[in-house]
């Protein structure tokens, strides 16, 4: 039977609609936010250093663990904006990231991510002379100075075998991006990448690399607890040393009267112990010692 009489209908709180947080709970729960990067989160899985930034990177792990502990969800739709052409061998992948609250449903941060086949780290490859392609003259190539010596740009001829990579870097953007807001996590961690990301990732974690936590923004790293070389840079300090023949008593007493580095008892610096920050100057005092070695092999009065 038809009636009308009215109904009181009780209001339902639009799920868009955030209560303001007043100071005390505010702090509480951005020290909450510290107290999980520091304890939960690891450098070289979750997060890492680029030098020249002022903040660590937040990589892709890292990005999980904050949306978990903050008990949300996240959506990846590709966009419109996607090319995908074999023909052509150009691919641009695109991708929207909704992070929302799986409870209500509300949608708390939205950002793109993309990545293309044209990008220069993927569309080149700086080679040496010895590894340039048949065909190809150093002559016609651009050039840089390498590590150990000049290196040339080619087109890099099998684009096709980085496709995966290139639509996961994507997805991979958009996810951190809408992380670090949603999450209100950029006055820790910025979005800048590095190449040392997907290989690092990799690698095992000691039980020592589970207690590391980035170091405040905008502060220098604790001299307590200082952010070391990577295993690559280590690699790489072994492979310029042994190429100019430095004996590890000139790098130990080098290392000691120019940095402060403290020898063991059999007199040495493990390279472990370097500090990322004093990897630069290192570097470049092992480039001149290679460098006036090639020259001295050149030089047949020698």
């Amino acid at each position: 039977m038809e009636t009308n009489e009215l109904i009181p209908i009780q209001p339902v709180p639009h799920p868009m609609i955030i209560e303001t947080l007043d100071l005390e709970q505010a702090q509480k729960a951005f020290k909450n936010l510290q107290e999980f990067v520091k304890s939960q989160m690891r450098q070289n899985t979750d997060w890492g250093i680029i030098p020249g930034c002022k903040k660590p990177s937040l990589w892709k792990p890292g990005a999980e663990k904050l949306l978990f502990f903050h008990g949300l969800g996240c959506k990846l739709d590709s966009t419109s904006d996607t090319v995908v052409d074999w023909a052509r061998g150009f691919f641009n992948y695109c991708y929207r990231a909704t992070v929302y609250n799986p409870r209500t449903g509300a949608v708390i941060a939205t950002a793109d991510g993309s990545c293309n086949s044209k990008e220069a780290k993927y569309a080149y490859l700086w080679l040496a002379e010895n590894k340039l392609p048949r065909g190809i003259k150093k002559e016609d190539c651009e050039s840089k100075e390498g590590k150990y010596s000049l290196l040339y740009r080619t087109d890099n001829p099998d684009i096709f075998s980085l496709v995966n990579t290139i639509q996961k870097m994507a997805s991979k953007r958009a996810l951190v991006a809408a992380t670090l807001m949603a999450c209100r996590a950029s006055d820790i961690f910025t979005q800048d990448e590095s190449e040392e990301e997907e290989h690092a990732q990799k690698a095992p974690q000691s039980a020592q690399g589970a207690s590391q936590a980035p170091p405040p923004p905008a502060k220098e790293q604790s001299e307590e607890d200082p952010v070391l070389i990577s295993d690559k840079q280590r690699r790489l300090v072994y492979a310029v040393s042994r190429d100019a023949k430095i004996p590890d008593s000139e790098i130990n007493d080098w290392l000691a009267s120019n940095l402060g580095y403290t020898v063991d008892e059999k007199g040495e610096v493990h390279t472990s112990r370097i500090k990322a920050k004093d990897f630069d100057g290192f570097c470049k005092w092992l480039k001149e010692k290679q460098n006036y070695a090639n020259r001295k092999n050149d030089d047949p009065t020698h």
